[in-house]
């Protein structure tokens, strides 16, 4: 599989800047941050398309106030080109895939909590983009879903914010690994365990949202050239 002109699996892991909710303050610096994340060295910048609607009520006041704004989408794909970097988005609903597809974007995330929404996924199979699925490694296997191995690269995940213990699988030849954690050790392992595509949450500032797990800019750096050397 190809994402934009990075091969998957080539030997070089492909490593994914998750702005996530962090990027939400920034905003009116869109361009600041895609530098900051082309600084790291990371190949693709992703941010999160979902609509407070979608979640149970007693998330949407939080998730309101992280709603990334879809018309901003195709700019943000525009200055992570002009940087040299790929970017994706996580997709919640159509819509969102449609913004996606036709802003140029260039791969497509279903999160772990999408798991079981069997239309969505189906949508994003139909998709002409690439498709990324996280799943909940604690004694999950992705074997229902591996007739679409062709079409997916599914990513091992433990969705706890942060994540405390790691249970990082044994292998992960063929599959990517979400990390979590709010250090990057868990990633070093999983790529040598066979870990092809590795996402972390990138911040800017300490009062982030979801800064607890993620990593400044020098440090997703320091991350990139340790990967490198595994």
């Amino acid at each position: 599989m190809n994402i934009g002109d990075f091969e998957i699996g080539a030997g070089k892991t492909f490593i994914i800047a998750e702005t996530c909710s962090n990027i939400i303050p920034h905003l009116y610096n869109l361009g600041g941050v895609v530098a900051a994340v082309a600084s790291t060295g990371a190949d693709a910048l992703k941010v999160q398309l979902y609509l407070a609607d979608h979640f149970p009520e007693a998330e949407r006041a939080s998730k309101k106030r992280t709603e990334f704004p879809r018309d901003l989408f195709p700019q943000l794909v525009k200055l992570c080109h002009e940087k040299g970097l790929l970017c994706g988005a996580s997709v919640f609903d159509e819509e969102a895939m449609k913004v996606v597809e036709e802003s140029g974007g260039d791969f497509l995330k279903l999160a772990t909590r999408e798991w079981n929404n069997h239309k969505l996924f189906d949508r994003c199979i139909d998709s002409q983009l690439p498709n990324i699925f996280s799943y909940d490694c604690r004694g999950r296997e992705h074997s229902d879903k591996i007739g679409y191995t062709n079409f997916v690269i599914f990513m091992a995940c433990v969705p706890e914010y942060p994540t405390g213990t790691m249970k990082i699988p044994e292998s992960l030849m063929g599959e990517g690994w979400s990390s979590h954690t709010d250090h990057w050790l868990d990633c070093l392992i999983a790529v040598s365990r066979g870990a092809i595509i590795v996402e972390k949450h990138v911040k800017f500032l300490a009062n982030d949202y979801e800064a607890g797990w993620s990593l400044y800019p020098d440090q997703f750096q320091q991350m990139v050239k340790d990967i490198r050397w595994v």
